[in-house]
């Protein structure tokens, strides 16, 4: 018990303990001096009082882990592969590099790589992965040396490569369970269980085995160190005791340019272990069936104020989900999927457009025009990761949102606009808005006049209004 109470403290906490504890003890037995033993308690009780002070504070004011800065100028193509024996699937990834730098792209992030089961497999892309082997790839999409072949192209192409890695939960057909049971969580007969009785097609890894950690340390020093992959995502790393992370952050993979992506919400998880979160839902806000958002500013403002400053959320633009706000992975780019591959973009956080296999197995298939611009847009603008989000009450029709980006000496005003036919739109911009401005996306120029800002919108449309000059106040 005492163990486990400690295991859930801070891990900077419980440094401060342990050795407040071991400290004592040696003063006890080898410093009879009462003189000695007071000074020692006095001087951990100092130590103790900060640590605490620290921890008092409360998480949206602490400072998050510094992301690399190869992340945070991140325009992200996250890959889904479908694992088709002796098609060449990596291959066919390598291929397409060079089109991907070309378009703007700066890193590659793709699905699980790793061979994984169908073992009593039942549901969806969304749930836990049955991981078979952690220390290879799939046979369905090549060979070892053919990733690592991969992930070389990639860098030669100015590419960083990040991976997916299930490190939660195995098959029930994993080495893992064959080898090491004694690492899974297991019932009072001792036979290894699943995590709950939706997902009993895996089996759930218990981290409070020391050798089972020593193990995922080898893991991560094999993918990142002998593969040399950039970044590694974690599926359900909140399920997974936050000393762990801090521990393989600090000392398995010191390096300070390797990124670690957490599916997670917990917000302390961004202060020493995780560079950025995804998410199921892409990172963006609730919204309602159909596509129209809900409450986006307070969504993003009220993630802003939970969570440590600097904290990174990664946006999806398009994704395989069967969440009804989320886009469908058709071939054809629709009028919602731009609306929302705009607002990752312009949202605080990293974008990141999804490739599905479709656009994998076409030679024909290209990023849409408007990837391209906004991989522009993130080019010129990459401060856009970071900084606050207000919004803006510029039209009384509901189908319109705007919010409000600014960073340095720029201004930027996203307008979204849901309606289904198109509208002429008139704007009384606040005063800090008043002059001239380009629409970034269409590449015109607007004017303000007496009577506000006047523009037609076409259904479904999206702008990104940058102030070029200043008229009259």
């Amino acid at each position: 018990m005492l163990l486990s109470g400690i295991q859930q403290l801070d891990p900077r906490l419980q440094s401060a303990e342990m050795a407040s504890f071991f400290l004592l003890k040696i003063a006890r037995t080898y410093f009879r001096s009462r003189l000695i033993f007071f000074c020692v308690s006095f001087l951990l009780s100092l130590s103790g009082c900060q640590c605490e002070k620290e921890s008092d504070t409360p998480l949206a004011q602490r400072i998050a882990r510094k992301a690399p800065q190869w992340l945070l100028e991140s325009t992200v193509a996250r890959i889904e592969l479908s694992k088709e024996r002796g098609q060449n699937i990596f291959e066919r990834v390598g291929k397409k590099l060079p089109e991907l730098q070309r378009v703007g792209f700066t890193a590659l992030w793709l699905s699980t790589v790793i061979p994984t089961s169908t073992l009593y497999r039942e549901y969806g892309p969304t749930e836990p992965v049955p991981a078979q082997d952690f220390l290879n790839v799939d046979a369905g999409l090549g060979t070892l040396d053919e990733f690592k072949k991969l992930v070389n192209d990639a860098h030669a192409s100015g590419l960083k490569v990040i991976i997916d890695l299930p490190t939660k939960y195995t098959a029930w057909d994993s080495e893992l369970v064959k080898e090491h049971p004694d690492w899974f969580h297991t019932n009072e007969e001792g036979a290894i269980v699943a995590p709950n009785t939706e997902w009993s097609d895996v089996a759930d890894l218990n981290y409070e085995h020391h050798e089972l950690r020593k193990y995922m340390f080898g893991v991560l020093r094999f993918w990142v160190g002998d593969v040399g992959v950039d970044g590694l995502a974690f599926h359900k790393a909140h399920l997974i005791p936050l000393d762990f992370w801090v521990r393989a952050r600090s000392e398995v993979v010191s390096d300070t340019q390797t990124v670690f992506l957490a599916q997670s919400n917990v917000p302390a998880h961004f202060l020493e272990a995780f560079d950025a979160a995804y998410s199921n839902d892409g990172g963006i806000p609730e919204t309602e069936r159909g596509g129209i958002p809900l409450s986006l500013a307070p969504a993003i403002e009220s993630e802003l104020s939970m969570f440590p400053k600097g904290s990174l959320r990664m946006r999806v633009s398009r994704v395989i989900s069967d969440n009804p706000h989320v886009m469908s992975t058709s071939a054809q780019h629709t009028y919602l999927e731009n609306i929302f591959t705009v607002m990752a973009y312009t949202l605080p956080g990293i974008p990141v457009t999804v490739f599905d296999a479709n656009w994998l197995n076409s030679a024909n298939s290209k990023p849409s025009p408007l990837a391209i611009r906004l991989n522009e847009f993130r080019k010129e603008f990459p401060a856009a990761a970071s900084g606050g989000l207000t919004a803006r009450q510029l039209s009384e029709q509901a189908s319109l949102i705007a919010y409000e980006r600014k960073f340095e000496n720029t201004r930027l005003l996203i307008l979204l606009n849901y309606a289904s036919d198109e509208q002429q739109i008139r704007l009384q911009l606040p005063e800090n808005f008043s002059g001239s401005f380009n629409d970034y996306l269409s590449g015109t120029s607007l004017t303000q006049n007496a009577g506000g800002l006047e523009f037609t919108v076409k259904p479904m449309d999206a702008k990104i209004l940058i102030r070029t000059s200043e008229g009259n106040k």
